[in-house]
């Protein structure tokens, strides 16, 4: 049986990661990549073109794409962040499996994003987020399945 206090500080753990989340994103978004630090980016561009910094030819395209998946990041995490401190600090059942589907469901969509490219350096997506939301989750999970 799950204490409360791990419970608690689940979901605050929750709020704090998706609220970073979504800042981190924003920032992303302003500087046109997938980190603000280029990090990733400049492993994506080196598999996929041989170069760290993306073509010209190239910027274009990736300019929409970034500005659409950090939007998208953004209100996600925006949306989870609500979720972690009205629903399930209320322990509603629907806000839980709401957590599943970023903590399961987004790292599998990352990986089928990098196999599909051959872009294997996108794995350390798939690592981000599972590391970010699977630990809490199999904290309050328990919590949520008993009778």
């Amino acid at each position: 049986m799950m204490s409360e206090k791990y419970f608690k500080a689940s979901v605050q753990y929750l709020r704090y990661v998706s609220i970073s989340f979504a800042a981190v994103c924003a920032m992303s978004m302003c500087f046109g990549g997938f980190d603000p630090w280029h990090s990733l980016d400049s492993l994506v561009w080196t598999e996929m073109y041989g170069q760290p910094v993306l073509p010209d030819a190239a910027k274009p395209v990736f300019r929409l794409m970034f500005l659409l998946f950090n939007w998208l990041s953004i209100l996600c995490m925006l949306l989870y962040y609500l979720v972690a401190t009205y629903a399930l600090a209320k322990k509603e059942k629907w806000a839980c499996f709401a957590f599943l589907l970023v903590g399961v469901f987004w790292p599998i969509g990352a990986l089928f994003i990098a196999i599909y490219t051959s872009v294997w350096s996108y794995f350390l997506s798939v690592a981000l987020m599972a590391l970010l939301f699977l630990p809490p989750l199999l904290l309050i999970l328990p919590h949520f399945t008993r009778k």
